[in-house]
Order: structure tokens, then C-alpha cells, then sequence
């Protein structure tokens, strides 16, 4: 049998997690599987919640202002060792949602308004109901935490590259080799990925920068 490897980049299954993990620790909060469970707790508790504010239900009561502070409060300080109790219980139940529904019963077995609502956490729900809204939520924060900001900074040095170097000639290339009847200048070729980079932005869904740069394609020598 071979021996259990502790994690490093060499043994990463991934290089996500290997030679690129430094490139993406900023993702961690919404990729990890501690993303994921704590985003299926808050999916958990907003259901709760929206239950027992539903009126035509006369089976849960009302949460008061002191309960419902302290279930936001609980996901906003969800930690790693919150996760780690979900695995915990997983390892017995061999189900996830299941163990993160025990895990929240035990969490709140104190505060009285929801020990006597416990069995409407997941009420009606299946997990994929709870994985859908939970990994539309983990991809919403980190489009909007992460990565259009970090578009926005890189239109941004791209349009200060391209207005510096617009009048820097540089041979030109066709199908990746030296096209002798032609020339391009560095602005231009940076004026490219902007314009690949705005693209990406609005198909994200929001456009980043709106400082656009209106080059001429450099006209073939004759």
C-alpha cells in the first residue's frame, strides 16, 4: 500500500492547489469546501428564517429580533472549525447536508425558538436545492469580491501600457510567424487583451472600466 502523502505542490491532485495555490488564495473563500459548507448554512438559515416569517404557517412562530441576530451572526462568524464539526457528523451520517441540518440543530439547541422549530431546517427541501443556491452564491461573491476587481485592474494598466506605447513600432505577426509586409505598434497590440478584457467584464456581468482606446489597425506596407 502506498504511503499517505501530507498535502504539499508536489503531491496536489491539482495544480490549483500545488504550484498555483499562492496565485489563489483570494478564491479560498468561495471555492473551498469550507465555502461551500458555510454557504449551504446560510441558504439553511435564510430558509429558516423566510419559514418562520411566512404567515399562512401556523406550526413555526415568528423568530424575534434577538433570534434572528444571532442566526446572521452565526454564519457571518462561521469559521474552519465550524466546517470541521459539519465533517465531523458527516463521517457518521456519510451524507453532507444531512450532517450540516444536525450540525445546525446542535448549534442552536440553546436558543429555545428554534430548538422548538428544528424540524423546519431543510423543511421541503432536497440537497440540490441547498447546492444550487448555495454554488450560485459562492460564484456571485467571488465575481464580485474577486475577479472584477481584479479585471478592473487589469483594463486598467492595459489602457495606461497601450496609450504609453502607441506610437512604439514592433514588427507584426501573422499565424505566429513574421509578417515582413507589415508593422503594429506595442499600444495597439495591448489595445487587444483591453478589448478581450472589457468583453470578459460585461460577460461577467458588469462592465469594469469605461475608459475605452480607439486605435487604427496599422496599414500593411506597400
Amino acid at each position: 500500500m502506498s504511503p499517505i502523502l501530507q498535502l504539499s505542490a508536489l503531491n496536489a491532485l491539482s495544480p490549483l492547489d500545488g504550484r498555483y495555490q499562492t496565485k489563489l488564495d483570494s478564491l479560498r473563500p468561495y471555492f473551498s469546501e469550507y465555502a461551500l459548507i458555510k454557504h449551504r448554512a446560510w441558504v439553511e438559515v435564510e430558509w429558516l428564517k423566510a419559514l418562520s416569517a411566512a404567515q399562512q404557517l401556523q406550526e413555526i412562530a415568528p423568530f424575534s429580533a434577538e433570534t434572528i441576530k444571532e442566526l446572521d451572526a452565526a454564519i457571518a462568524q462561521f469559521s474552519e472549525a465550524d466546517a470541521a464539526q459539519v465533517k465531523a457528523i458527516e463521517a457518521r451520517t456519510n451524507h453532507d447536508v444531512k450532517a450540516l441540518e444536525y450540525w445546525l440543530k446542535e448549534k442552536f439547541d440553546a436558543n429555545s425558538e428554534v430548538k422548538k422549530a428544528s424540524e423546519f431546517i431543510h423543511f421541503a427541501c432536497t440537497s440540490e436545492d441547498i447546492n444550487n443556491l448555495s454554488h450560485g452564491l459562492m460564484l456571485k461573491g467571488a465575481r464580485d469580491i474577486v475577479m472584477l476587481p481584479f479585471l478592473a485592474t487589469l483594463i486598467a494598466r492595459l489602457t495606461e501600457l497601450a496609450s504609453q506605447l502607441a506610437d512604439t513600432p514592433m514588427l507584426s505577426r501573422t499565424n505566429c510567424s513574421l509578417n515582413r509586409t507589415g508593422y503594429t505598434t506595442c499600444g495597439y497590440t495591448y489595445a487587444q487583451p483591453h478589448t478581450w478584457a472589457n468583453c470578459l467584464a460585461d460577460h461577467c456581468g458588469q462592465r469594469v472600466c469605461e475608459r475605452g482606446i480607439s486605435f487604427e489597425a496599422p496599414r500593411e506596407a506597400t
